[in-house]
Parts: C-alpha cells; sequence; structure tokens
C-alpha cells in the first residue's frame, strides 16, 4: 500500500498533537500539585511517594540527598553509596587552610561535579587546605529512572 504525501501530513500533524496534548503540566511543581488533589481522601505517605517518584521522572530537578557515601583523594571523588533512587549530581565539601588540630575554621568550599554519578572532579580545589569536615558534606541529585524501574 502506498501512502499519499497528504495523508502522511495528516499523520504526522496527528502525532504532534498527541504529543503536546501529553504534557499536562509545566514542572514538577505543577504535576505534584494537580496529582495530589486528584485523591478523595487524604493521601497516605505512601501515595504522596508514589505521585513525588513519578513526578520527579517526567520533571527531574537537582535536589539534596542524604547517605551518600563517598572517598575522595584531592581533586577527585568516588561515590560509594547513597540513596538508592538518586543519582549524585553535585558534591559540596567545607575545608580550612589551618591544621585540624589547631580547630579549624571551615570557611572554604569545595564543589565537586559528577556527571556519571559515580566519579567527580573538583571545580576550585585548593592544594593550600589541609582539614576537611566530612560531616558536614552536603549533596545534591536527580532521581534515576533506571534505578527506579529496577527497584520495582
Amino acid at each position: 500500500m502506498q501512502v499519499s504525501n497528504s495523508m502522511m501530513k495528516y499523520v504526522t500533524l496527528i502525532f504532534c498533537i498527541l504529543l503536546i496534548g501529553c504534557e499536562k503540566y509545566k514542572n514538577y511543581d505543577d504535576c505534584y500539585l494537580s496529582e495530589i488533589q486528584k485523591f478523595k481522601y487524604e493521601p497516605s505517605h505512601n501515595d504522596r511517594t508514589i505521585v513525588v517518584i513519578s513526578c520527579e521522572i517526567k520533571y527531574p530537578y537537582e535536589k539534596e540527598i542524604y547517605g551518600v557515601e563517598i572517598s575522595w583523594h584531592e581533586a577527585t571523588l568516588s561515590i560509594k553509596g547513597g540513596d538508592s533512587l538518586y543519582d549524585v549530581t553535585k558534591v559540596i565539601v567545607l575545608a580550612s587552610e589551618d591544621d585540624c588540630d589547631s580547630d579549624p575554621k571551615f570557611d572554604k568550599r569545595i564543589t565537586y561535579l559528577v556527571p556519571d554519578g559515580k566519579r567527580g572532579h573538583a571545580l576550585n580545589r585548593n592544594p593550600s587546605l589541609k582539614c576537611y569536615k566530612p560531616n558536614a558534606t552536603r549533596y545534591w541529585g536527580v532521581i534515576s529512572k533506571s534505578k527506579v524501574n529496577a527497584s520495582r
């Protein structure tokens, strides 16, 4: 069967309308608020978690995450483990030019970018930093569709 040029344009137009029409929300917040309001009862913690995960998958954004384990050596760090549903994208470590034995003032921040969720490199490493404060390290990440699918 041969498809005419006008028929192909018609099919393409229908496909584009369907594709654009399927995008209900502008961002994560719109998605979350609209989906939560669909419940005819007070949503449970599990209901809210399902809505959060489904909206984050559709509208990913970088957010602070917890429980990440890292190891680092100078300008490079490695992600050993952490939140099972998120890929780490950024790590900020507090540091000081003072020796650790002298009650250091942790006034320096080293930012590591982690493009693949496994290894990061410092944007602003300073060789004069001598002491690090690992318990004040902060982590950011985005939800991983593959990790969510694997956990189901």
